[in-house]
């Protein structure tokens, strides 16, 4: 089986390390004479840009700080798939405190992530041990870049096999938290200095250039011109006087000349006086490879350059840090709300919109904000003062001080304030009579007694009959009693003795209910199936009313 140990990449580009300064090359040249033109071509010879030298360059510094630092400060959650499909948070799992807290290295989790993050970038890969007990991780250790190698199977480029080299000592792969960039699919990644190595070499060695040159005290280049040769001896002590002119330390304010030479200044070439232009040029660039364009945290920032790098950790938590009976239930995620914030204004202007719309409700909207709750968990239906509690099922009118209760379930009815029914099951709306329909039964409106009578006859069920032994409890009826507070006791009192009776009514649906109003609750009571279908509390002046008190 072959093998090859990788470790950190030579593009073919790459010249000398950039690491020592730029003015000992630069130097050389001007000590021998060279011109400006040639410092210029000396401090943007091409050399290998580090991660160190790169965040040297303000435009790649700017990124990397804003990316990782954005990341760094999102706390991760961890979530398990419900059976109803909906996701539940997981508060109690270890996991939560290594990747938000205590990693058991010397770094804090923030910091760790925003070392992840400044590797993947630069680099392709951030990388940390997983010290594990029974399975379970106990322990997340940082490891740099720099330190990790790649022992890849270069036989196999079908099912992909690697293990990794730490400053000599191997691991496998499920040892390590992996962060991959643009991988290939054995253990390592390319960074933005990989990929655009040359912008970032540019940029650097120009930054490089100008600091030369402030260095230098911006000397003048030009030549000296004689009416006579002159011996060597003469013209090392000008050019000594010349560089002590310009040098930034002790330097001489005044320089003579003796008479028969003059001096001629060179102008400057294009290339040097377009060289701050070039920098905002290569500046440009640098931003949009990072996936900003604006070097701010906009909202494009945020879905260009800082969620791609969520997606990315997300999924390397879920596969290194969950246990494999746990993959496909379990997955761990972002909480972005901070990240998403956005300003004041923009967030108060959704804000708006949520609750207009009534997919938010005002206590939901506070808590986004940091404030406390209310107590207020109504869904405004229009006309600005009428309010749903989906809790109770009741609707509020804070106008007129009335509470209505839709009920529930099956042949709910409303109750107090009485609300007569908008339909009625023998009335015809395409002719507006009372006609046959569905087999309904025919009224003469000619006489207004028999209509009185026929509207009597409705409400022929014997009632008097039912009581809480031949009434059918249904569970989800007592359910819905007990969210609301009424016992089954307190039911039955109110079957078997009612204080009032109110007599039979329809529906929309042609379904007949009525009401037996207790002292503690109020029962709807299906006269056909004999079924109780909905109970509420009974309200205190209804009660106080009904018992001959006040009203």
């Amino acid at each position: 089986m072959a093998f090859k140990i990788f470790g950190r990449k030579k593009s073919p580009e790459s010249g000398e390390n950039c690491s020592f300064p730029i003015e000992e090359r630069a130097e050389a040249k001007v000590s021998e004479g060279g011109s400006g033109a040639e410092l210029l071509a000396a401090a943007l010879s091409s050399c290998r840009v580090t991660a160190d030298t790169a965040m040297q360059v303000p435009a790649v510094a700017r990124c990397v700080n804003m990316i990782a630092g954005a990341v760094a400060m999102l706390p991760v959650r961890m979530y398990r798939k419900g059976e109803d499909g909906k996701p539940q948070e997981i508060t109690d799992d270890p996991r939560i405190t290594l990747l938000n807290g205590d990693t058991g290295d010397t770094l804090t989790a923030d910091a760790m992530r925003y070392a992840w993050v400044k590797d993947y970038l630069l680099n392709g890969g951030g990388y940390a041990y997983i010290e594990r007990k029974m399975g379970m991780p106990t322990g997340i250790y940082y490891i740099a870049y720099s330190d990790v190698g790649v022992i890849k199977n270069t036989a196999d480029p079908i099912y992909k096999k690697y293990n990794y080299s730490i400053r000599g000592k191997s691991f496998y792969p499920y040892q390590l938290l992996k962060i991959l960039r643009n991988t290939d699919g054995y253990g390592k990644g390319r960074g933005i200095i990989d990929d655009s190595p040359l912008v970032i070499d540019t940029a650097y060695s120009m930054i490089k250039f100008q600091r030369s040159q402030m260095m230098k005290g911006g000397s003048k280049r030009g030549f000296l011109k004689t009416e006579s040769r002159v011996d060597q001896k003469v013209i090392d002590e000008i050019k000594s006087k010349w560089r002590n002119l310009y040098s930034t330390e002790d330097s001489e304010s005044v320089m003579f000349l003796n008479a028969g030479i003059d001096f001629k200044e060179i102008s400057a070439t294009s290339v040097e006086m377009q060289i701050n232009q070039n920098i905002q040029t290569i500046n440009s660039e640098i931003l949009r490879l990072f996936g900003t364009s604006d070097g701010i945290l906009s909202a494009d920032t945020v879905k260009n350059a800082v969620m791609p790098v969520l997606d990315v950790m997300e999924a390397a938590f879920d596969n290194d840090l969950l246990l494999e009976s746990e993959k496909g239930n379990v997955y761990f995620a972002f909480d972005t709300r901070e990240l998403t914030r956005g300003d004041i204004q923009s967030r108060y202007a959704a804000y708006s919109v949520a609750l207009q719309n009534n997919f938010m409700q005002l206590d939901e909207v506070r808590a986004l904000e940091d404030l406390p709750p209310l107590g207020v968990n109504f869904i405004k239906l229009g006309l600005n003062d009428v309010l749903l509690d989906p809790v109770t099922n009741k609707i509020y009118t804070p106008n007129t001080n009335a509470m209505v209760d839709l009920g529930s379930g099956e042949g709910a009815v409303k109750a107090e304030p009485d609300m007569e029914k908008r339909g009625n099951p023998r009335h015809d709306p395409e002719t507006g009579r009372f006609a046959p329909k569905n087999g309904l039964t025919t009224i003469d409106k000619s006489d207004k007694s028999d209509i009185i009578n026929s509207k009597e006859s409705t409400k022929g069920y014997d009632t008097s009959a039912l009581n809480s032994s031949n009434i059918e409890l249904s569970k989800h009826v007592l359910e819905r009693a007990t969210e609301r507070g009424i016992t089954q006791d307190e039911i039955v009192d109110a079957i078997d003795n009612p204080l009032s009776e109110k007599p039979v009514k329809w529906d929309n649906l042609g379904r007949p209910s009525f009401q037996r109003i207790g002292e503690a609750a109020t029962t709807a009571i299906n006269p056909e199936s004999k079924k109780l279908t909905s109970t509420w509390k009974t309200h205190k002046k209804l009660r106080n009313k009904l018992k001959g008190g006040e009203t």
